[in-house]
């Protein structure tokens, strides 16, 4: 086996095709967001209604599709590379790739736009977009104690799913974030364990997700994820397998 081979065998072709996508929708909704109505609208512009159709169409599923990505990718180093780190060598792992870069840009931030509200609980939960590293970092470490439970994702999915809908709003440390978005973690995690031709279970479970948001467009985010992962998965297999 050469190089070339070994590395091609090791590197995610599935995810390197959906990841430039959703950072095309992020760019996309980020352009379109003030005619969401997400953003405070400037004096004298004008609200055009394809933009905010296309807004929350981007927005709908992207979000949601970094983290089943994430959950993806760390199921592929737990049980294809065998990197299955103890608690607190994740945590250091997380907090340096996560936290740290969170706390850095948060101080940056809030000198910039917060300066009357620089708080240290402030930089802990992400200041402004980055409210999302810290959720990240949660959703990896309380992955790793699901995991401990041994359970199957088919108990595991539906109660995560369960929680996200009942979850309180305003817990610290985006915590109300990451109990909505660990469905999704999970779901990348046993999507990328579990043979995802055997497990009929997960396309039920998107269905279930869809109403999460209450946007007309989710039907994106099961299509669009469910389908890309199961496409690219067989395409490259298919091509290495003729080669």
């Amino acid at each position: 086996m050469n190089n070339s081979q070994t590395a091609y065998r090791t590197n995610l072709d599935e995810v390197s095709f959906i990841r430039p996508i959703l950072i095309v929708l992020m760019v996309l909704y980020h352009a379109m967001c003030i005619h969401t109505g997400n953003w405070t609208m400037i004096d004298g512009m004008t609200l055009i209604p394809a933009y905010k159709e296309i807004g929350k169409v981007a927005y709908s599923f992207m979000l949601e599709s970094f983290v089943f990505i994430s959950g993806y990718v760390w199921a592929y180093q737990r049980e294809t590379r065998g990197k299955k780190e103890g608690f607190w060598i994740l945590c250091k792992k997380k907090a340096m790739r996560l936290m740290v870069p969170s706390v850095l840009f948060s101080i940056a931030y809030m000198l910039l736009f917060m300066r009357d509200n620089f708080s240290i609980l402030g930089l802990i939960e992400g200041a402004g977009h980055l409210w999302f590293l810290p959720m990240l970092f949660w959703c990896f470490l309380i992955g790793w104690g699901i995991l401990q439970l041994k359970l199957s994702p088919k108990i595991i999915l539906p109660v995560l799913y369960l929680v996200s809908l009942i979850r309180p709003v305003g817990l610290p440390l985006r915590l109300s974030y990451t109990l909505y978005f660990l469905p999704f973690f999970f779901l990348g995690h046993s999507h990328r364990r579990i043979s995802i031709q055997s497990a009929s279970w997960s396309k039920c479970l998107w269905a279930l997700m869809l109403p999460m948001k209450g946007s007309s467009s989710l039907n994106f985010r099961s299509g669009f994820m469910y389908g890309s992962i199961r496409f690219t998965s067989r395409s490259f297999s298919l091509l290495k397998n003729s080669m």
